[in-house]
């Protein structure tokens, strides 16, 4: 019975020596039994991992450390930040002129390239019709492209509404779009100034929601005609006045499109002065229409540059067959000559006195009483009355919230034989 629990023991001791060397404490022999069916009944379960184990598992060693070895690096996550805009919005366009290029950046913070919508406003209070501002991208194949814009009206003027789709911006980097903003020939507004509001989104393709906006204002600025020195009077068949006209263009867009003149009785001579001082004579070109006046064309160039002006300085002379009284003269720019609906753009002109040249002492005695005065229309057309007539010098047409106002007094004549909306400049002329 004693040899038998002796070899029992020596059993027990060899056996806790093994766990021992192995590593692992056992309490008593109940407990390494109870270790030793478990490990039996279910073998994966103390070798495998499971499933939900996340990436911060790793091989463990015999004595518990972590094997830098096996441990699973951490997965990259995807960031999506809300990506910014910035605008580079044009100085001013011009009112009838070209085009004028500006840029709009997105850029994407994100880990991952993101596809964006970009939505484009312009507006204006009163561009009341389609077509007045256009908005164009430059395309991959070097071309300008149409955004479209959809025509609208709103409390706070009518609006061009467009959008480029699937503009696509690389992880972190930024994509910068050309575009350009132009307010094309218009003769109902061209001579108007004011300010177009641009407004730009960039918003989510998919939830239609606005992730970045700005809003910037752009000056509208229409063409500027000045004279100076501009005669008060003049004697029928004496000599010639001399004045400057000057042409100017304010903004930043160009004119391809403008026709600097002159516009007087026809019973007139003009000569423009060169570069040498020499003076050249204009050939009078007839208004259109029923009337009793002329253009000269100042210069044949009908381009001017962005922020540039051109000045020419002109003598007038009245012959023979004008009419003694006041007449008119109106310095224009005019936009789109020959087409169909030209724009008519500067002040109201300036009135002349015209008399005739002293009679002798005979012939005064000789000529008797005129029962009737002759009288002239704001652009030079006769008519009879019985009284002397004249004209509200100095007033000039205005513009204003109920838009274009009809410019009876400088006008009358050009829109009775449709040759276009006349504009007038918002100044008086100098005493």
């Amino acid at each position: 019975m004693r040899e038998n629990r002796s070899r029992s023991t020596i059993v027990t001791a060899a056996t806790l020596g093994v766990l021992l060397a192995t590593g692992v404490v056992m309490a008593s022999p109940a407990a390494y039994a109870a270790d030793l069916s478990t490990t039996a009944t279910s073998p994966r379960a103390a070798a495998t991992p499971t499933a939900t184990h996340t990436a911060s598992s790793a091989t463990r060693t015999s004595t518990g450390a972590t094997d830098p070895a096996t441990a699973a690096a951490p997965a990259p996550a995807t960031e999506v930040g809300k990506p910014s805009l910035t605008v580079q919005e044009p100085a001013s366009i011009g009112n009838g002129g070209r085009p004028v290029e500006f840029t709009e950046a997105i850029t994407n913070p994100g880990t991952a390239e993101a596809s964006y919508t970009l939505r484009l406003d312009a507006s204006n209070g009163y561009a009341r019709s389609p077509g007045r501002i256009t908005i164009e991208s430059l395309d991959a194949d070097g071309s300008w492209k149409p955004v479209e814009p959809a025509f609208s009206q709103a409390s706070d003027g009518f609006h061009f509404t467009g959008e480029i789709h699937g503009v696509t911006v690389a992880a972190g980097a930024t994509r910068t779009l050309r575009l350009r903003l132009a307010a094309p020939l218009d003769n109902d507004w061209a001579g108007l100034d004011g300010t177009v509001k641009l407004s730009s989104a960039i918003v989510d393709p998919d939830a239609k929601t606005v992730l970045a906006e700005s809003t910037r204002n752009v000056a509208l600025k229409a063409l500027k005609v000045q004279v100076k020195g501009a005669p008060t009077s003049a004697v029928i068949g004496g000599a010639p006045a001399e004045f400057d006209v000057t042409a100017t263009n304010p903004s930043a867009s160009r004119y391809d499109n403008a026709s600097f003149v002159v516009q007087a009785d026809r019973h007139s001579t003009l000569q423009v002065q060169q570069a040498d001082g020499s003076w050249q004579n204009v050939t009078a070109t007839p208004t259109p229409g029923p009337g009793n006046t002329v253009l000269y064309h100042l210069t044949e160039d009908r381009t001017l540059a962005a922020d540039a002006s051109v000045t020419k300085h002109v003598r007038l002379a009245f012959t023979a067959g004008a009419a003694t009284g006041e007449t008119r003269v109106n310095p224009w720019a005019v936009l789109g000559e020959g087409g169909q609906h030209p724009a008519y753009v500067g002040p109201q002109g300036f009135p002349v006195e015209l008399t005739a040249a002293t009679a002798p002492a005979d012939e005064a005695a000789t000529t008797g009483t005129d029962t009737g005065s002759t009288v002239r229309t704001a652009l030079g057309s006769d008519s009879s009355a019985t009284a002397d007539t004249r004209l509200a010098g100095g007033e000039l047409a205005r513009t204003g919230s109920t838009g274009m106002r009809q410019a009876a007094l400088g006008a009358a004549a050009l829109l009775a034989v449709g040759i276009g909306v006349v504009f007038f400049a918002r100044r008086r002329r100098s005493a």
